[in-house]
């Protein structure tokens, strides 16, 4: 299930968060579909994506339910004005039962403060052709309140 919350200020959109709950492992994906689906993404895959296949599933915690945060976006000219954070804060608050996983570029120094602020803790790194990544992960029912870290 795919989620989207919209922030808007005067009637136009400023941002936007994507929440996408109901991660899988492969193993609990039908048999047919998986021997359908895997050639075919290994056939049309680029090393780079495989790569990230790979990184992926090692980085991710397959015991329990999760929310993965897809995408965070706000407008350059509304950035730093806590869009972001209350973004955040309102998918978390809709999956308060479930883990929660993001990736973010080590670059992205204020998307990664905006993230531990809200109650995610690095869990892991990897690499493609463009740079490094950070896998991020949050326990269920660890939202901080506003202006408070952990």
């Amino acid at each position: 299930m795919k989620d989207t919350i919209v922030a808007e200020a005067k009637g136009q959109v400023v941002g936007f968060i994507i929440a996408v709950l109901g991660l899988r492992h492969f193993r609990d994906i039908g048999l047919i579909r998986l021997m359908v689906t895997l050639p075919l993404l290994l056939a049309s895959a680029r090393p780079a994506f495989l790569i990230y296949i790979l990184q992926k599933l090692r980085n991710t915690e397959w015991s329990k339910r999760q929310v993965g945060i897809g995408c965070v976006a706000v407008r350059r000219m509304y950035q730093g004005k806590g869009i972001g954070g209350v973004l955040m804060r309102k998918a978390l608050a809709k999956y308060t039962c479930e883990n929660a996983t993001l990736e973010v570029r080590s670059w992205n120094e204020s998307a990664i403060r905006l993230y531990k602020s809200v109650g995610f803790q690095e869990t892991g790194a990897w690499r493609d052709p463009l740079g490094r990544w950070i896998a991020m992960s949050r326990r269920a029912h660890r939202i901080p309140d506003q202006g408070k870290t952990d």
